[in-house]
């Protein structure tokens, strides 16, 4: 699984009727399809002698896929935590219009004597328009939450005849999941990476100024320490060693010692060349009542909701920190109106 981002819904299961070909459209050359080796040096004694048949496509190529993903038992997305899964609103809209599902890909898998095809891997962007792509401090603040709202307007802009306002000029990753069973040990291939390199293509060849992507840096949510842990002393991290790394976090864009982030996630992209942006502190927000925290999550808000741990403000409100499984941060509770808010910070980071 992957740092950004909502699983599918069940809008996919109506675009099956849409498919107007079965054959394999792979996005851009065969090149796109490389192994990336800043990720993976050389194959490993563990992994086949032979690389599995695996393709990169455009959703829009092959809609007839995507209605396998039409569950949440589906090895893509089964791995995001509940509370991420059933806020799925936005992430929609991706797969309902045409000029935004070719931005969407999927890795394929042919196996067995039949060659039967399988969705192995998932990746979802969106295009937004940026002002001022040579300032990364601009960069919105709410990271995910803002570069997806912004993509959808602007997407609803562009079907407006008279609209003559500003055109995408930045993609921004906003997902990419991988099916555990086919990660490289047993591929032979970083399918996270081709997924990856593909969206960077595409934006390349589409003319835009930037690639960018608001990480979720899934390490955080590892330990009650760390969950606790100020984001931006987090993710200065450095592997192997206690403290951070001496400037912070934008020291990792010119740090020439070979220090690694700690986060599995932020360490990948900068070892695919990706650079550390800036921080979004609120980068998804989701709101939601103890029922449904409670069914998200199966903690038990009213028990802990209660006594010492309740926090009171000066304008009377009073709130509880809860801690969830595969949250980064605890969920802000106020018992008086029944409201958990969960404010997950993202980590932008930037490819060109």
């Amino acid at each position: 699984m992957l740092s950004w981002c909502r699983p599918l819904s069940s809008t996919v299961s109506s675009l099956a009727t849409r498919t107007r070909s079965n054959s394999v459209c792979c996005f851009g050359p065969p090149s796109y399809r490389l192994l990336h080796h800043s990720t993976a040096s050389a194959l490993s004694s563990s992994a086949p002698e032979k690389p599995l048949p695996i393709t990169i496509v455009a959703c829009s190529s092959r809609i007839d896929l995507l209605t396998d993903l039409d569950t949440p038992e589906h090895p893509t997305t089964a791995g995001w935590p509940r509370f991420l899964a059933e806020n799925t609103q936005e992430t929609e809209h991706l797969f309902e219009e045409d000029s935004l599902l070719k931005w969407q890909f999927m890795a394929i898998l042919r196996e067995g004597v039949n060659a039967e095809e399988k969705v192995i891997g998932l990746a979802n962007s969106i295009p937004f328009y940026w002002s001022t792509p040579n300032d990364n401090n601009s960069l919105p603040d709410l990271g995910w939450d803002a570069v997806m709202r912004s993509g959808l307007q602007l997407d609803r802009s562009l079907k407006n005849a008279v609209y003559d306002g500003p055109k995408p000029n930045a993609l921004s990753a906003v997902a990419v999941s991988v099916d555990p069973a086919y990660r490289f040990k047993k591929t032979g291939r970083d399918i996270a990476a081709e997924l990856l390199n593909t969206m960077k293509t595409a934006a390349r060849d589409s003319g835009f100024s930037a690639f960018v992507l608001p990480v979720r840096p899934t390490g955080k949510a590892s330990s009650e320490e760390f969950i606790k842990m100020d984001f931006e002393e987090y993710c200065a991290k450095v592997r192997g060693q206690d403290g951070v790394i001496s400037g912070g976090l934008l020291a990792f864009n010119s740090c020439d010692s070979g220090a690694e982030p700690w986060d599995p996630w932020i360490r990948k992209h900068i070892m695919m060349g990706g650079k550390i942006a800036r921080p979004a502190l609120q980068g998804t927000t989701i709101k939601g009542t103890k029922k449904e925290w409670e069914k998200w999550t199966g903690v038990d808000f009213g028990a802990i909701a209660t006594g010492e741990r309740l926090t009171k403000y000066g304008d009377g409100k009073v709130s509880v920190d809860i801690m969830i499984p595969g949250g980064l941060v605890p969920v802000k509770y106020f018992p008086a109106t029944d409201t958990g808010i969960y404010e997950e910070p993202n980590l932008w980071m930037r490819y060109f």
